[in-house]
């Protein structure tokens, strides 16, 4: 155990914590409301700052605990940080100090409450990657959610209250489904410590087991809108304002997808059935997504499909039951975190310049200066995974590992690609190219401009030097489900 690094990475959720409550607060004075915005982004850079502390001693530790009271595992809280924890800790506060800049200028009212919000959303993302034991995930994947619920129906238009409602039913079925799974494991094993369970659950196969772990994963997957689990993604993102959108697509669903890998694979030992329900429901998520996203005039609702897709590429790669499966899943989330989250804030940028997410009458209303066409470019043809753009470079380790799987199922991804392509190219014409536009050309503010050009930069140095990325997703696949994990909660 490392006590300095575990206190400053784990300090990053306590920091956003504290800014929510001093925002929330804020709130109840409008003489403080317009600082809720400084605060919130200067929290976050904080908080990012305390994730890149971790960087040396999480490469040198492998894999470090922190035992809160010091109460020994299994009995007390159990904050864990492996290198998935850290490179999901790194996205989450890197992109969230972006999105949360980027709204510097797109939030005009209330501050307050949208920050303090987004602080508390911020914080149970972190909190989910950090934690060691099943309750206390349950516990900041609520905190996470209930923030969502509100940030969806942040406008109070009818609209967003109506997405922000149904989001709410879904998730807390879903919410309902995770706890009841809790309980069927504790009153099976006497514990929630992640690495004791893995330890008592080698080799389980009953029915009871079987029963808890559907039910964890089908509640995990409502929020990384896997199918059929979907439902509520494309209204709660168009209704969203757009940094949330951005929040939700780049970053919720990676906390989904997180706590699904930890479960099937770290804790429950990828069994074979589950895997194979991976791939079937993956592959059905990716066509659905990417069929739908194809037919959508809303640009946001066509990103919202979009995620679908995506997320379904990743759970087939990892339905593969293979190690170059599992690399190519775990790399497609950090770059699809990055891709969706660029894509987002590009649609934000446009709406609030074009007044309207219809891109049939987005080109008619405004014309964007070449800096805004660049970058929503460079997003389009990484999210379908073009040579030299980092959605490539994941996508190409999963075309190999579909390949030694079945080369049909190698076709059918490419396939996907294609129409990823189709409907990517389709809103650049129609926002960027189609004619009868105005010769206005909206200047963007910075505070917007530099969040994309970070993240467009970022979708092209990935996949020019895409060694990098692979080898810290191969670093994470050999870690999932190794012994490391329990002996360093353990001992």
């Amino acid at each position: 155990m490392i006590w300095g690094l575990t206190v400053w990475s784990f300090a990053s959720i306590l920091i956003l914590i504290i800014s929510g409550i001093i925002t929330a607060v804020a709130g109840f004075s409008k003489k403080h409301d317009k600082n809720a915005s400084i605060l919130t982004i200067t929290c976050m850079a904080i908080a990012f700052f305390f994730v890149l502390l971790s960087i040396p001693d999480v490469l040198s530790g492998g894999v470090l605990s922190f035992q809160m009271n010091a109460w020994p595992a299994p009995f007390g809280i159990t904050i864990v940080i492996d290198m998935l924890t850290l490179v999901l800790s790194l996205v989450i506060t890197g992109i969230g100090l972006l999105a949360t800049l980027f709204s510097y200028k797109y939030i005009k009212k209330r501050r307050a409450e949208f920050y303090a919000l987004v602080c508390f959303l911020m914080a149970g993302l972190l909190g989910i990657v950090h934690t060691g034991d099943l309750f206390n995930l349950f516990v900041f994947f609520e905190i996470s959610n209930v923030s969502s619920y509100a940030l969806v129906a942040y406008y109070r238009k009818r609209r967003s209250v109506e997405a922000g409602i149904k989001y709410l039913i879904l998730g807390t079925v879903a919410s309902s489904m995770i706890l009841l799974g809790i309980g069927l494991i504790y009153a099976s094993f006497g514990t929630l410590n992640m690495a004791d369970l893995a330890l008592k659950l080698a080799g389980t196969t009953g029915t009871i087991v079987q029963i808890a772990l559907g039910l964890l994963v089908s509640g995990f997957a409502f929020k990384c809108g896997l199918f059929p689990f979907h439902f509520w993604m494309p209204d709660a993102y168009q209704a969203a304002p757009s940094p949330v959108s951005a929040m939700l697509g780049g970053l919720s669903v990676s906390a989904g997808i997180y706590a699904i890998l930890r479960l099937s694979v770290g804790i429950f030992g990828a069994p074979g059935t589950l895997l194979a329900a991976f791939l079937v429901l993956g592959s059905v998520s990716m066509i659905t997504g990417a069929v739908l996203a194809i037919m959508q005039s809303d640009l946001k609702r066509m990103l919202a499909y979009s995620s679908i897709s995506q997320m379904g590429y990743i759970v087939m790669s990892v339905g593969l039951g293979t190690t170059l499966g599992m690399v190519g899943g775990v790399f497609h989330i950090i770059n699809h975190a990055i891709i969706k989250s660029l894509l987002f804030l590009c649609a934000g940028v446009i709406i609030f310049h074009a007044g309207t997410s219809n891109m049939y009458d987005i080109g008619k209303r405004v014309r964007f200066r070449p800096a805004m066409t660049y970058v929503f470019l460079i997003g389009v043809l990484a999210l379908a995974g073009l040579p030299f753009f980092n959605g490539f470079a994941s996508k190409w380790l999963i075309y190999l590992s579909t390949f030694e799987f079945s080369p049909l199922l190698t076709i059918f991804t490419i396939v996907v690609s294609v129409l990823t392509f189709a409907y990517g190219i389709k809103a650049f014409y129609l926002i960027f190219l189609s004619g009868g536009r105005s010769s206005l050309q909206p200047k963007i503010p910075y505070t917007m401009l530099v969040p994309l050009i970070i993240l467009a930069a970022a979708c092209i140095v990935i996949g020019i030097i895409p060694q990098f990325g692979t080898s810290i997703s191969e670093t994470i696949s050999s870690g999932l489900n190794s012994v490391a994990y329990t002996g360093a909660v353990l001992g």
